[in-house]
């Protein structure tokens, strides 16, 4: 029956129909072929259907599935007696689903795979399993190259001894919020294990309480360090720590101290140890294609240090930095 549902449908031109062998899997309470293995080939449509035999009666159903959408497009049914006449009735089942194909298939270009075993016996849940793991793995093997591009938003808590020039303060600071925009690139190296660089260049602001204004802090930044992975078909999960420099040509800082101050910092350059942990959703399952995700991260900086390269001895530790982000990216 599947023969002869193959040749029938090769006589459309707008199909290329090719022959395989899906594992069957159960979701809820409906069972349909994998279409993972589908998706990894590029395949738009499958043909799959089954027979059953009950008090010498016997059913065929043959079904035209959308491999994206996962629904079925047409069915075919026929009923009728065991036996030999099953064999006149195999072209007619074949000529009525063709049509059916026809009327619900767009324009050319679509490709059609037909499904060989057509009986049923169970739902084979480790080639299902299989199959998930091998797009897994081509995924990371094949396009081993992770570009992101991010922006969002954080904040740095330290202190500094600021100074106008007659009176002098040590004060708790808090500069936000930080607003960067961040381009990464990241390398599988084995299924567990990436490498990630990348560069940031941002601003934040310093506000003054007292006249209401806005101080916009520019700076720059490059990081790189390892990236430990957990993979799944739709996203992946990645946790890091990485070594940063970060550059400030400079810091205007507001206080009070028996009146309204000011002082200007820096330039200052931080070493900093950012940890950060990470979210990719990918927009599609295919390997013959781009993938595209969405990208959002965490970073936290609980250890850091700045050096005042202005002379003005501000040499510190810092306290703690935060950065949310989340962007668009790409594996190449």
């Amino acid at each position: 029956f599947a023969d002869t549902l193959l040749l029938t449908l090769e006589n459309d031109e707008r199909l290329d129909v090719k022959p395989s062998a899906l594992p069957w899997v159960q979701r809820d309470a409906l069972i349909h072929p994998d279409f993972l293995p589908l998706e990894e080939v590029g395949a738009d449509l499958v043909v799959s259907g089954f027979f059953s035999e009950t008090d010498g009666k016997l059913s065929i159903q043959a079904n035209l599935y959308d491999v994206q959408a996962e629904t079925i497009r047409a069915a075919v049914t026929w009923y009728g007696t065991a036996g030999f006449d099953i064999f006149d009735a195999m072209d007619e089942i074949a000529e009525e689903f063709a049509h059916e194909v026809d009327r619900v298939l767009p324009a050319a270009g679509r490709a059609l795979i037909t499904r060989q075993e057509t009986i049923f016996s169970g739902v084979d849940r480790s080639e299902s399993l299989l199959a998930r793991k091998k797009i897994i793995r081509k995924r990371w093997r094949e396009q081993p190259n992770v570009l992101t591009f991010q922006s969002g938003m954080g904040g740095i808590m330290e202190e500094f001894t600021v100074s106008d020039g007659a009176f002098t303060s040590t004060a708790g600071l808090s500069d936000g919020p930080v607003i960067p925009l961040i381009f990464s690139w990241d390398r599988d190296i084995n299924s567990r294990f990436a490498a990630g660089t990348g560069v940031t260049i941002g601003f934040n602001k310093s506000r003054n309480e007292y006249s209401g204004g806005e101080e916009q802090n520019w700076f720059a930044s490059a990081f790189a360090g390892p990236r430990m992975v957990f993979r799944s078909l739709r996203a992946d999960i990645y946790l890091g720590i990485d070594f940063q420099i970060s550059y400030f040509p400079r810091i205007t800082e507001y206080w009070d101290d028996s009146g309204p101050r000011q002082a200007d910092l820096g330039p200052l350059l931080y070493l900093e140890l950012p940890m950060k942990i990470g979210f990719r959703y990918y927009f599609n399952r295919r390997i013959d294609t781009m993938p595209l995700f969405l990208n959002a991260a965490l970073g936290i900086t609980p250890l850091g240090y700045h050096f005042d390269l202005g002379g003005g001895n501000q040499n510190g530790m810092m306290s703690t930095g935060i950065l949310l982000n989340i962007g668009m990216g790409v594996r190449l």
